[in-house]
Formats: C-alpha cells, structure tokens, sequence
C-alpha cells in the first residue's frame, strides 16, 4: 500500500515518465554524496512503490537500486536508475520522486546530497 504523511494531497496524480538515465543526471558541483561526514538525512515523508500487479503475478521480485539527489529544501530534486528489475523499475523511480528528506548543511550552509537509495519489492 501507498504511505504519505501529508505532504501529497489525495487524488495526487503520479510522477511523470523518467526520462532516460543519463538525460536528466547531471548534480551540482556544490552537491556532497553521503559518508563520511556526511550522515544520511532523516526521512520525513516515505511513499511506497506500488508493487503492479502483473508484475507481482510473474514472481518478480527483489531491490531496485537508484541514485538521487536530495535538494536543498529536501524534496528529490532528480533521481536515476542504477540497477532495476524489469517491469518494476518505473514504479521504484515514481515512489523515490515523492520522498522528503531533512535538509542537510554543511558548514552552516544548505546543500544538495548525492543518496544511494533501495526499493524493496516482495510478493
């Protein structure tokens, strides 16, 4: 099922399509990847894949993997695939899209980080 703590209305329409991997992937230079220093930020809203159910049907299962920039407002401000699972991987990238993140800072100052982030899906 589908989890949100109130940041997308109801009715909310999906993400749109991702665009090609590398068409959209291009972060910042002032953008900081995670470790480290770096602590991973907190989660604050968490929207769950929606597992298709033809898809869940055929036995495919296991952990989409995706790269993502979180912005300065902690919003995903890009996402791209690293390693899908055919048939699911879409549905992986949509629900990544509507995550919320706190805000990370360095030196006092906001900045963008560069997350390895997983989608489980199980039958």
């Amino acid at each position: 099922g589908r989890r949100a703590w109130g940041r997308r209305p109801a009715g909310a329409q999906p993400a749109p399509k991702a665009p090609p991997p590398s068409a959209s992937w291009a972060p910042p230079a002032n953008a900081v990847r995670v470790g480290g220093a770096i602590k991973m930020p907190n989660q604050v809203v968490r929207v769950e894949a929606d597992y298709p159910e033809e898809v869940r049907r055929q036995g495919a299962s296991g952990v989409v993997i995706v790269e993502a920039m979180i912005g300065l407002s902690g919003e995903i401000a890009a996402v791209h695939l690293v390693r899908g699972i055919k048939g699911l991987d879409q549905a992986a990238l949509d629900a990544v899209r509507q995550w919320v993140f706190e805000p990370t800072s360095v030196g006092g100052k906001p900045v963008p980080v560069i997350v390895t982030l997983t989608v489980n899906f199980r039958p």
